[in-house]
């Protein structure tokens, strides 16, 4: 990139990008490439799976659940 003439490095971090993902939209994406609709149910269950925190228990409407096999 030097050689090319690039000068400046640019670094980001994007504040709380992964909880805000809506699901309708990911899954909509996933789609365009799994056409399986047990795989496609499988992934929308682990989007939408409960959660529980500090004894509250929630269902997330967006977001990718971090540290989970299917974070990725």
């Amino acid at each position: 990139m030097l050689k090319a003439g690039y000068v400046h490095v640019v670094d980001a971090d994007f504040q709380s990008y992964f909880d805000t993902i809506p699901h309708d939209r990911l899954m909509a994406q996933v789609a365009r490439k799994i056409s399986d609709g047990g795989v496609l149910a499988l992934i929308e269950g682990c989007l939408r799976h409960g959660v529980m925190k500090e004894m509250e228990h929630w269902r997330p409407t967006a977001g990718t659940p971090q540290g989970a096999v299917i974070a990725p």
